[in-house]
């Protein structure tokens, strides 16, 4: 799902900038892959759609925003023109009818490449560059018209998707998952594994934030393997949307981790095993160096068609002590609402793990 209008919501100097969709889809036509894909079209979600996740004033914010002559700043990272407005509108629409027909069967699964992004925002404001949450008025769109009791939803942004957090807070019928850093000071701040969600949904909220800087590939299939899979197995969702963010990736420049264009595949590939009728669709976050965000999209796009089987080690062992602490750390956070946490401790590769962490033999 793509739509041209998004290119008008434009900043100049700001990262979030319309050259992230267009060099994306640039990337998409030199690898031919649109051919393979169904295109769906845009639409504008309507107020009701939106106003199932934001608050009245939220969005008269946002819409008053149609009349600005010059840019406006809804926050000090959030800017918007006189078309920002209807390309929010157009993004979490186009999301929403890409969602749609994967939860009908039209669709296997899909990608929308959608701006401005929308895991910052929670209901009550505008923040980080997010306008609305695309993903989370999807989500409800599709649980009103489908009636999904599980959904998922995955966040390996850089950046920790505290407003879509916040929105499912307290609601068991989501489960929200983040990887993140979680370095001080690093933008928002959220994010701790101790955030597990409010009555009744404690447990709902899985955070791992990375406390150090510069992990790769083997570090985030390691989160996968310990934390999200077995909790999203126990789960058992019947849809799952990927807040698919690849400012993670090597080289971002408003990002330290180093993802590889191959580990993103590899994520996703691992989420599309979750569900048993494989309805996934990602959602497009950040991403703000250009051959970064491209490639890693594009080799999602060949996850999705299964032009590319990802190669997952057998053994994914992490590349910092500091990352198994954090794994801990968040199953220290979740043993008490999933059974699989509880169980981790007398899990025998977990005790392996242990033993190739043990400080008297890591430095």
């Amino acid at each position: 799902m793509y739509d041209d209008y998004m290119l008008k919501h434009a900043s100049p100097g700001h990262p979030e900038r319309p050259e992230r969709l267009s060099s994306l889809m640039a990337r998409i036509l030199s690898e031919g892959l649109l051919d393979k894909c169904i295109s769906v079209s845009s639409r504008l979600a309507t107020t009701e759609e939106i106003l199932a996740v934001h608050t009245q004033e939220a969005y008269a914010k946002v819409k008053e925003t149609e009349k600005a002559v010059d840019l406006v700043h809804l926050d000090a990272d959030t800017y918007a023109n006189c078309y920002s407005s209807e390309a929010a509108h157009r993004a979490c629409g186009g999301l929403i009818e890409l969602a749609d027909r994967v939860a009908e069967g039209k669709l296997d699964n899909g990608f929308a490449f959608i701006r401005p992004p929308g895991h910052h925002a929670n209901g009550e404001r505008s923040s980080g560059f997010c306008l609305v949450n695309n993903v989370a008025i999807a989500v409800r769109a599709i649980q009103k018209k489908y009636n999904f009791k599980r959904i998922l939803v995955i966040d390996w942004d850089v950046h920790h998707g505290n407003g879509t957090q916040d929105i499912f807070d307290a609601d068991p019928s989501v489960l929200f998952m983040s990887v993140h850093c979680g370095t001080p000071g690093f933008y928002p701040g959220s994010g701790r594994p101790r955030e597990v969600g409010q009555v009744p949904a404690k447990g709902y909220t899985v955070n791992v934030p990375f406390t150090n800087t510069g992990m790769v590939d083997q570090d985030y299939l390691s989160v996968f393997q310990w934390v999200f899979l077995p909790i999203a197995r126990e789960y058992d969702p019947e849809f799952i949307f990927v807040s698919a963010g690849f400012d993670c990736g090597a080289g971002d420049k408003l990002g330290p981790m180093k993802v590889s264009t191959e580990g993103f595949g590899q994520m996703l590939h691992l989420i599309m095993d979750l569900c048993e009728h494989r309805k996934v669709v990602c959602a497009l976050e950040g991403g703000y160096t250009l051959d970064v965000i491209s490639a890693g999209a594009a080799e999602c796009v060949h996850v999705l068609l299964g032009d590319v089987i990802p190669k997952i080690p057998e053994k994914v062992v992490p590349s910092v002590r500091n990352v198994w602490k954090d794994i801990k750390n968040t199953i220290a956070c979740q043993d008490q609402y999933w059974k699989c946490m509880d169980e981790m401790e007398t899990n025998e590769a977990f005790k392996e793990m242990n033993i190739y962490f043990d400080p008297t033999l890591v430095q």
